[in-house]
């Protein structure tokens, strides 16, 4: 169980959605203000994951209004999220992303935070790491069932 230690930092490359570029990935560079949110998806292009990714990222705002910064890390290669988000701006889904996407290609951090799945994969998991650095709040879900990102901002809201 990781609720109550301390969050495992990690360093990978990464797409970044607010700049377009491929970037070195350190989390503990990378926390907000008030906590960060480790969003982990199945796959890029799997449809309940790329339907969270959207919301998550009109949602965005009201994470930062909380202090707080949301990470979407998947199996995936940085390119595979760049392509991603490539091709929700080409379908016009999505203006603008707003989100770092981690590549876990080697499986290493899904591993570490206990998301990782038989097949390979990271199951849906969301983590709250409060600004002491401590997981407060751990989900895991199946793939098939869209995770609710408003109930997502009123748990981290709990602990603000």
């Amino acid at each position: 169980m990781l609720i109550g230690r301390k969050y495992i930092n990690f360093f990978s490359k990464a797409y970044s959605g607010k700049t377009d570029s491929i970037l070195n990935y350190d989390l503990t560079k990378n926390m907000g203000k008030n906590g960060t949110l480790l969003f982990f998806i199945h796959q890029d292009f799997y449809p309940t994951s790329t339907s969270e990714i959207i919301e998550l990222n009109q949602k965005h705002q009201n994470f930062v209004n909380l202090g707080v910064n949301p990470i979407v890390i998947s199996v995936d290669s940085e390119l595979t999220h760049q392509q991603l988000v490539k091709n929700l701006k080409d379908k016009k889904t999505i203006n603008n992303m707003s989100l770092d996407f981690v590549s876990d290609i080697s499986k290493e951090i899904s591993r570490d935070y206990l998301v990782l799945f038989e097949e390979g994969y990271s199951l849906p998991s969301t983590i709250f790491i409060d600004k002491k650095g401590i997981i407060k709040y751990f989900s895991t879900g199946s793939v098939e069932v869209k995770r609710d990102i408003d109930s997502i901002l009123k748990t981290i809201a709990t602990y603000q």
